[in-house]
């Protein structure tokens, strides 16, 4: 039994998608390898990963607040980071 999914092992040329900065991320992240760092506001995430994806109104930008748990959910946060036109 496997204790712990690292989603980030699975990602291979995937992870080109994901060019935000560490110090861009927006404080309503949860804790983990995936979150949103300086994006834009086109709504794009929620259509893509409406389970891990919210929207900070107030902050302008898109950021996670749930982790992958499975390789199905990693590939809707690739989707949504890859439908973000700043990569954030």
């Amino acid at each position: 039994m496997t204790l712990y999914f690292d989603p980030v092992a699975i990602l291979g040329n995937d992870r080109d998608a994901f060019r935000g900065r560490w110090e861009d991320r927006l404080w309503l992240n949860v804790p983990g390898p995936f979150y949103g760092g300086e994006t834009d506001t086109c709504w794009t995430g929620r259509l893509s990963a409406p389970g891990h994806v919210l929207y900070g109104d107030e902050y302008l930008s898109e950021y996670v607040y749930r982790q992958p748990r499975t390789p199905a959910d990693t590939a809707l946060l690739v989707e949504a980071a890859d439908n973000d036109p700043l990569l954030g």
